[in-house]
């Protein structure tokens, strides 16, 4: 289901409850973070040779990895047979935020790279909760499925 936005977004300051939260979870973010990184090693060194288009690192960045983005042109399909796996998937911005109602009032843009992304882009699971074995497993399901799409 693509989501449709109507008001532009705000950013606001943390409440004190939420800031007490985040300051325990601030004890945890290098740890959490070296995970991230571990399962984005795994999925670009395992999905990098195959029809799956990973993201590219510049040699002097040192991303967080909040989220593992691949390519596909045959997204739906990879997403579908994740989702038979048992894999969740993402699709962040499934429409362009320059084609959003809440951005009207820029008028309307020729973006035709963040269009032609808007059909190609999954997400994959990636955080501290997913054990390097579960990642082996995403790898695996994703190799099945485009050689079975391809």
């Amino acid at each position: 289901m693509d989501v449709l936005h109507e008001f532009r977004g705000f950013n606001s300051r943390l409440d004190p409850l939420q800031a007490a939260i985040l300051s325990v979870k601030l004890r945890h973010l290098n740890s959490w973070n070296e995970r991230r990184a571990a399962i984005a090693e795994l999925y670009s060194g395992r999905l990098g040779d195959s029809q799956i288009d990973v993201p590219a690192v510049p040699d002097w960045a040192d991303p967080a990895w909040h989220l593992y983005v691949i390519q596909s042109d045959r997204r739906d399909e990879l997403a579908g047979a994740l989702r038979a796996s048992g894999i969740e998937t993402l699709i962040h911005y499934p429409i362009p935020p320059h084609r959003q109602r809440a951005y009207d009032a820029f008028g309307s843009a020729n973006l035709p790279i963040a269009d032609r992304l808007a059909g190609r882009v999954l997400s994959l699971p990636i955080g501290p909760h997913l054990a390097l074995e579960q990642a082996g497993r995403v790898v695996e399901a994703v190799l099945a499925a485009v050689g079975s799409a391809g």
